[in-house]
């Protein structure tokens, strides 16, 4: 059976957020704040996201 995989737009969604501002904020472009790009890599981890 494969492997489930999290994707940046489930993440976008799951958080309410752009997709553009998930994958800015994992990136850590600074442009996004601080508490934005925590909640988002947190959401990442937890979700198993990992960068294709």
């Amino acid at each position: 059976m494969p492997v489930r995989v999290t994707t940046l737009k489930e993440l976008a969604a799951q958080l309410d957020l752009s997709i553009t501002t998930v994958s800015r904020a994992l990136a850590g472009h600074q442009q996004i704040a601080l508490k934005t790009r925590q909640r988002v890599t947190e959401a990442a981890r937890q979700a198993g996201y990992v960068p294709n």
